[in-house]
């Protein structure tokens, strides 16, 4: 089975060729099943990194993409919480009710978090936004 490692500072997915336990990558990066899984994981690990400097931004365009992508991100993990509410009012075995009922919670905290995000960026954006305008005014 292939398996695919992050080169962290590229954003890279590579193929893993070492045996099983030997990679020398496998202490700075987990390994992932597909090539487009490695890939999003390192757009959420930049998203993160991101989102710990939201205040060092200093470039609009930065901060808007990042808006945007939490905006879209937001809607699908809003789209799960409906879905999950939806699966866990069903009749099915008290187990599977419990584990749904915690990754809704899971889901709830991630919506929370997004939320005061955004409303920290879009303060960023408007302070970025001030300060390009007063840029272009004085030159």
């Amino acid at each position: 089975m292939a398996r695919y490692h992050l080169n962290l500072e590229t954003g890279s997915p590579g193929l893993c060729r070492a045996k099983e336990g030997n990679c020398p990558y496998e202490s700075i990066s987990e390994h992932y099943a597909t090539r487009e899984e490695a890939a999003r994981s390192y757009e959420d690990y930049r998203q993160a990194i991101l989102l710990e400097n939201i205040e060092k931004i200093t470039d609009y365009d930065v901060a808007n993409q990042l808006m945007s992508r939490l905006y879209t991100q937001g809607l699908m993990v809003m789209a799960h919480i409906v879905d999950l509410e939806a699966e866990v009012k069903r009749d099915q075995p008290e187990e599977d009710r419990q584990q749904l009922e915690i990754i809704l919670g899971e889901r709830r905290e991630e919506w929370t978090h997004l939320q005061k995000s955004t409303i920290y960026l879009r303060a960023r954006l408007s302070r970025l936004g001030w300060e390009k305008s007063d840029n272009s005014v004085q030159h």
